[in-house]
């Protein structure tokens, strides 16, 4: 099992770049679940554990970096679905972030704008 979950890591960094700094494990089993629907192009899957992910921008965003890392290996035919799950992740990461700040505006920049650990310190 250990050997598979280094692969795994492996392959997340392969795929979204040496900044992306997720261990499997390091986040909730939601978290887990939703990259691994993502990479096995389950989106209906990966949809469901976005909804209870805890960080759904972070969530969101990460998904949309790993359909694109995969159109570039995909056989031509699926670039337009994964295109399609792209838009309605960006979709719907807007949407929470609306949400948010129409509840609170500065705390929404705020944690807009927070360092992630995840993405070796990006904003």
């Amino acid at each position: 099992v250990a050997r598979n979950l280094i692969k795994l890591d492996r392959l997340y960094r392969e795929l979204l770049g040496p900044q992306f700094r997720y261990k499997v494990g390091m986040m909730e089993p939601e978290w887990d679940l939703l990259m691994w629907s993502v990479l096995m192009n389950r989106h209906e899957l990966a949809v469901f554990f976005w909804k209870r992910a805890s960080q759904p921008i972070l969530s969101a965003l990460t998904a949309i970096q790993l359909y694109r890392a995969a159109m570039h290996d995909v056989r031509p035919e699926m670039c337009d679905d994964l295109q399609h799950y792209i838009e309605e992740f960006e979709k719907v990461a807007v949407q929470v972030q609306q949400e948010a700040m129409d509840e609170d505006i500065r705390a929404s920049l705020q944690h807009l704008e927070c360092p992630s650990l995840l993405w070796g310190g990006w904003t």
